[in-house]
């Protein structure tokens, strides 16, 4: 799956992303700024040397970048992206959530680092995500994944709508569906904002709204299948 956005989008578009404000993060000034964003340089090459606020402050500019280029790349008159560029968002979102979901700090170093699949993590470390909620509750920091994971969920939503809209064609369609972008919504990133003050019962009610939409286009393709078996 692609995890970049490509150069020559962006160079098309370098007055669409100067962000402003002057608490950029290390990210915006040495990575982002140069216009190119690739999902798998970002987490391998940056966030593995900085520290939980520093990544955390990155999540926010990645966000506003991605708005900016999305907003830059839009028709005029449909106000529609093309799907593939959309999907190539989500799989930059994807890759970064999956980098958070792996990431411990090391408490001796505050460093960054991710757990090798398979081994447990050893030494006096604390899961990225935990810590990000230590931050937020002892140090009254303003965390910024959770706007990051609300931005996937709407970007994912986009996606989903114009997939309902028109009639499931096939099996494939149907468990790339479930499988995927469906699990992707429910298991997640829903989960992340249970409970949360400012998204939680938003999202919540997205989510289920979706659920029950999915089923209705499940539903009228197994019907269509019984309705063919019939005739033949």
């Amino acid at each position: 799956m692609k995890k970049r956005l490509f150069l020559f989008v962006f160079m098309m578009v370098t007055s669409t992303l100067k962000l402003t404000g002057t608490d950029r993060s290390v990210l915006y000034k040495i990575y982002l700024s140069k216009g190119e964003l690739d999902a798998q340089v970002i987490c391998d090459g940056y966030f593995l040397r900085m520290s939980p606020d520093e990544i955390n402050k990155s999540l926010r500019d990645i966000r506003q970048f991605i708005r900016a280029v999305l907003c830059a790349v839009m028709k005029n008159k449909t106000r529609e992206v093309d799907e593939a560029f959309l999907i190539n968002i989500l799989h930059i979102h994807g890759y970064i959530i999956n980098f958070i979901e792996d990431a411990w700090v090391d408490l001796d170093t505050k460093k960054v680092f991710k757990a090798k699949k398979g081994k447990p993590v050893s030494g006096n470390a604390v899961q990225l995500s935990r810590y990000w909620s230590w931050m937020e509750q002892a140090q009254n920091e303003k965390l910024h994944c959770y706007k990051f994971y609300a931005s996937c969920i709407d970007y994912l939503i986009v996606l989903l709508r114009a997939h309902f809209l028109v009639p499931c064609k096939d099996e494939e369609a149907l468990e790339d569906m479930e499988d995927r972008w469906l699990h992707w919504l429910v298991e997640r990133l829903g989960c992340k904002l249970d409970g949360h003050l400012s998204f939680g019962g938003y999202y919540s009610e997205n989510i289920e709204l979706f659920r029950q939409i999915f089923q209705s286009w499940k539903d009228d393709f197994e019907q269509k299948k019984q309705i063919e078996r019939g005739k033949s």
